[in-house]
This record gives structure tokens, C-alpha cells and sequence, in this order.
């Protein structure tokens, strides 16, 4: 089987677990909530990327682990390990812990993440930012972008 076969697949697995982890969660407009992370995933590009946008909410907003990503796509596709270990860290980076960091916190940690991080959150906020965003949101997701393009600082608190 080809290579680009086998990243279809994966890529397919991945979304059926992003599909399974949200099951029963909405967006606030009522659509499923994994529509979010799909076209997260469609404005990424490459295999590592995709998997992480489809991922990216899952240890935030699910009671899943790490583990309950990794280990079904590693048992299904071993020849993507370091892909797969690469995905999840990226996955770990864009995680926000509400309890222990402020947002502002929480960027400069994607910052210090790399660019693959980056790409993967700014997928996040303009997504957010054109499906379903509150008042408030149309305000923090374009400062946000500004911060993680360097184009402004904002300072820790």
C-alpha cells in the first residue's frame, strides 16, 4: 500500500477519534463539535499538523489522555511513530490549563512551542473566529494572532 494511502488512513482514524472524544459535545451554534477541529484540519497542511488540529481539543475539553490518542494510532500504523509522538506534543503545547495559566501565559508557552504549534493555534483561533465567536472573542482571537506573528508583545501578569 502506498504512503499517501496510509496517510489517508491515518488521517481517517484520527478524525474518527476526534469524532468519538466530542461525541455529544456542541458549539455554542449547535453544530457538532468536531466539525471544529475537521476544518481546523483543513487549513494545515501536512500529516503531523492535521492530526494535531484534529486533536487539539481533545485534552482540554474531553476526559481523554494522551495515551487514548496515541495508542490506536501507533497500534495501526507504527511506520508513523515519530509523526504520531510529534502530533501529541504539538496537541500538549496548544492544551490550555485554565487553572494554572492565564491566556496570556498560555500563548507565550505556544510561542515557545515552535512554529508547528503556532500554525496549529492560529488554524484554531481564525476558525473560531469565523464560525463562533462571542463579542469579547472578536476582540482577544485577532490580539492573539498579532502576539503569535510577532507583530505585538503582551506582557505576563
Amino acid at each position: 500500500m502506498s504512503e499517501k494511502t496510509r496517510k489517508k488512513e491515518i488521517l481517517g482514524l484520527a478524525k474518527e477519534i476526534a469524532t468519538k472524544a466530542h461525541e455529544g459535545a456542541t458549539r455554542r451554534n449547535g453544530d457538532d463539535y468536531v466539525t471544529h477541529p475537521i476544518r481546523v484540519s483543513e487549513n494545515v497542511t501536512g500529516l503531523v499538523l492535521k492530526i494535531a488540529a484534529l486533536f487539539h481539543d481533545v485534552l482540554e475539553d474531553t476526559d481523554y489522555s494522551s495515551g487514548d490518542l496515541v495508542v490506536p494510532l501507533l497500534e495501526k500504523f507504527p511506520e508513523f511513530e515519530d509523526e504520531i509522538e510529534e502530533a501529541i506534543e504539538i496537541v500538549r503545547a496548544v492544551t490550555h490549563d485554565k487553572e494554572d495559566e492565564t491566556y496570556v501565559e498560555y500563548l507565550h508557552r505556544i510561542k515557545l512551542a515552535g512554529p508547528k504549534a503556532i500554525a496549529v493555534k492560529e488554524a484554531d483561533i481564525i476558525d473560531n473566529l469565523n464560525s463562533d465567536s462571542t463579542e469579547k472573542e472578536k476582540i482577544k482571537y485577532p490580539t492573539a494572532l498579532l502576539f503569535l506573528k510577532d507583530e505585538i508583545k503582551l506582557e505576563r501578569k
